[in-house]
């Protein structure tokens, strides 16, 4: 199961960014550094990350959580009813993983919180 990041964080992500560089192109204009529009750019990838790519996915008995950008994955496996939801917060057993409820694209959270409450087996 794919669960992408929240749409709302993207988006502002993605204005904050466009502002941000909106701005700092005018100061660039009238004397300022070109160093300027680097977190207004930082702030778009990262709104265009979290639009494209999932926060996490849950497949094969593992939890997946790849990074925004680049290749680099974390694999939790875990046994079949370890997996819970609890606190806003994917837990393995007595861990809590790196995976937020704010963070998560809020449908897609809910399913999978629905699914580990009545599936204990879900992998």
């Amino acid at each position: 199961m794919r669960v992408g990041y929240s749409k709302q964080l993207a988006v502002a992500f993605l204005v904050l960014g466009v502002l941000g560089l909106g701005l700092n192109l005018l100061t660039v204009r009238h004397g300022g550094g070109l160093i300027r529009v680097v977190p207004g750019i930082v702030c778009c990838l990262v709104g265009i990350g979290y639009l494209t790519r999932p926060y996490f996915l849950i497949e094969g008995g593992a939890l997946v959580v790849p990074a925004v950008f680049g290749p680099v994955k974390k694999s939790y496996p875990f046994q079949p009813g370890k997996l819970v939801e609890k606190d806003g917060a994917l837990w393995i057993g007595e861990k809590k993983m790196g995976v937020r409820r704010w963070l998560a694209d809020k449908a897609a959270w809910e399913s999978v919180a629905r699914q580990l409450s009545v599936d204990k087996t879900f992998s």
